[in-house]
């Protein structure tokens, strides 16, 4: 199956370069022109990864709690480590940095864990609300089933987790049942509010990126897209989830009347964004882990 990802990876990677190769006249022009947008989409983007660094350490033991300057790089180096491999190989990296600063890796392991399930969780409700705000019957039964879904894990969590924990004590493994047990939990209130203004964030990006290309996109489309793109990163089969974050962008780019040479030079401009706001929290030295 590696192997098979890895011809997957290869031909994306080739695919993106023709596109670019293809099209390099229109989008280099498109580009020069949204120099201010891209720089705007950066500084967001930059926000985001703060928000989502401070998300994730609400979510460890208080003792063992680095500082939000310090578990910020570190979101950000375990996310181009996500750029080697697939399935998001930066959230070993992650474990084995706050191994060094004195967070054992069950402690990251079952904070990692709450992170997505509460994202996961909220992205159900952000997604049911944006397609309900959409107003259309189309809308309405998948809008429903999202509400619905969202409502039954929110009540039903007590009874999955115990179902959950007799599975994997049924098969001789109690204690990793405990740490599943541990980790499927809802979040308090501040920390959902906290999770919430990822999609926050991320919609001000999309909602900035296709206004500025001239898309005439609502406040709830750009909610229920970013709400979308989070559930494929956590699934990535990619390294960095590339090629399916492009398709969807340009996709939604499509479907929002832009022109073909537009919406993918969008797509693209979200991916340099990113890895420009990434690469410079990276850079930024921060010493040692301290708690605050």
């Amino acid at each position: 199956m590696s192997r098979w990802r890895s011809v997957a990876y290869a031909a994306l990677l080739a695919v993106a370069a023709l596109l670019i190769a293809w099209r390099w006249t229109e989008l280099s022009d498109i580009w020069r022109n949204h120099g201010l947008t891209f720089v705007v989409i950066t500084i967001l983007m930059f926000v985001g990864t703060v928000v989502q660094a401070r998300n994730f350490r609400s979510f460890l033991p208080l003792p063992n709690r680095p500082s939000l300057a310090f578990m910020t790089r570190i979101w950000a180096l375990a996310t181009l480590a996500n750029y080697l491999g697939p399935f998001q190989p930066g959230l070993a990296v992650r474990v084995a940095m706050l191994a060094r600063a004195g967070v054992s890796a069950v402690e990251s392991s079952i904070a990692t864990a709450r992170h997505v399930f509460a994202s996961l969780w909220l992205s159900l409700f952000v997604a049911g609300v944006s397609l309900l705000a959409l107003s259309t019957v189309t809308a309405m039964l998948p809008a429903c089933g999202l509400l619905l879904l969202f409502v039954s894990v929110s009540l039903g969590l007590p009874t999955l987790r115990r179902l959950v924990g007799r599975v994997f004590a049924g098969r001789g493994a109690a204690g990793i049942g405990a740490h599943v047990e541990k980790a499927m939990t809802l979040p308090t209130l501040p920390v959902a509010l906290g999770v919430m203004s990822q999609f926050v964030v991320s919609a001000a990006v999309f909602y900035v990126g296709y206004r500025q290309f001239g898309a005439e996109i609502t406040v709830a489309s750009a909610f229920g897209l970013a709400s979308v793109l989070y559930a494929t990163s956590v699934v990535a089969v990619v390294p960095g989830n590339f090629g399916m974050l492009e398709a969807l962008l340009t996709l939604f780019g499509r479907a929002n009347d832009l022109p073909v040479d537009q919406a993918l030079a969008l797509a693209f401009l979200f991916r340099g964004a990113n890895l420009t706001s990434t690469m410079l929290l990276a850079a930024i030295p921060i010493s040692g882990g301290a708690r605050t």
